[in-house]
């Protein structure tokens, strides 16, 4: 079982602006989208329950590496990480996405397989919740706009948000 996640991007509909981190942490507007983690490096994701030690992976939707994520353990079928982002982004009325690369569907719950989250700090929270029937092997664009698309649990403050976790359901 192997999943891996890419790049995460905030459409900027107002502006229209693409906004790419430099080295030194500065934005620099583009084409209507902000990364908010590249997924470049392993450093700063934690892992959580059965998942495995995140590695650094040449699979990639874009840059030079991707974040490999899996499962080790047999104990559950629930494995998780999460990340402490280096800024705090605004994300009110954004549309937010996340490239997670699958390369066996099969090996993932049938209702419930992945769950995204955003949040200032863990819980409350924002998320999205994905179906097997809703991925495909390979690369797949997961997301929507943040306020209609996704579901908040209690008062999530979208200005402030500097948090993310995934989550993967063995079946």
């Amino acid at each position: 079982y192997d999943c891996r996640d890419d790049t995460l991007w905030i459409t900027d509909s107002t502006n229209n602006k693409v906004y790419n981190i430099q080295t030194d942490g500065t934005l620099v507007s583009s084409f209507g989208e902000a990364a908010i983690e590249t997924c470049e490096v392993t450093t700063g994701w934690t892992k959580v329950q059965n998942a495995s030690t995140p590695i650094q992976s040449a699979t990639h939707k874009q840059g030079t590496y991707s974040v490999g994520l899996g499962k080790s353990g047999t104990l559950s079928t629930l494995f998780w990480y999460y990340k402490d982002l280096a800024s705090q982004y605004n994300l009110t009325g954004s549309n937010v996405y996340v490239w997670v690369y699958i390369t066996d569907v099969t090996k993932l719950a049938i209702a419930s397989a992945i769950k995204i989250v955003f949040s200032n700090g863990g819980v409350p929270e924002y998320y999205k919740w994905y179906a097997r029937a809703d991925l495909s092997n390979g690369w797949n664009k997961l997301g929507g706009n943040i306020t209609t698309d996704w579901t908040a649990t209690g008062s999530v403050d979208l200005t402030v948000v500097d948090y993310l976790a995934i989550s993967f359901y063995a079946d």
